[in-house]
């Protein structure tokens, strides 16, 4: 039996803390996992407690602009990858994606996965094998 381990990676505070945890765990237990990673972030988790994302990421989109994790967590995302786990695509904008792929249109649909893979090459210097 296999099992597939999928980490979506939502938040900068995710980056930031939880993916290099992550990874030191992972290796430690020598198990293989793929990271999907945003482009840019500007998210509102609505469904979640403050307990549990902080403040600080309940306000981004709204009060505080969203971090562009793409940009301020390449290193850590690049550092996933050489640690030798699967880095792919989440999305470019998390909310506008989860909002609005359902309704979207073709053109729509191309535009955000465009962004998200030029970004992904940018960061990873290849195109993304997984979505």
């Amino acid at each position: 039996m296999k099992l597939a381990l999928k980490i979506d990676v939502n938040t900068w505070r995710g980056t930031q803390q939880g993916v290099p945890r992550l990874v030191e765990i992972l290796r430690r237990q020598r198990t293989d996992a793929s990271f999907f990673f945003p482009g840019f972030m500007k998210q509102l988790r609505r469904t979640s407690a403050v307990s549990h994302y902080g403040i600080g990421t309940l306000m981004y989109g709204t009060l505080l602009p969203g971090p562009d994790i793409g940009r301020r967590g390449a290193d850590i995302m690049r550092a996933t990858r050489d640690a030798g786990f699967e880095t792919a695509i989440h999305c470019w904008d998390h909310v506008k994606w989860q909002d609005g792929v359902a309704s979207a249109n073709p053109a729509w649909t191309e535009a955000e996965m465009r962004r998200a893979n030029e970004r992904y090459i940018e960061i990873f210097g290849g195109a993304a094998t997984g979505h």
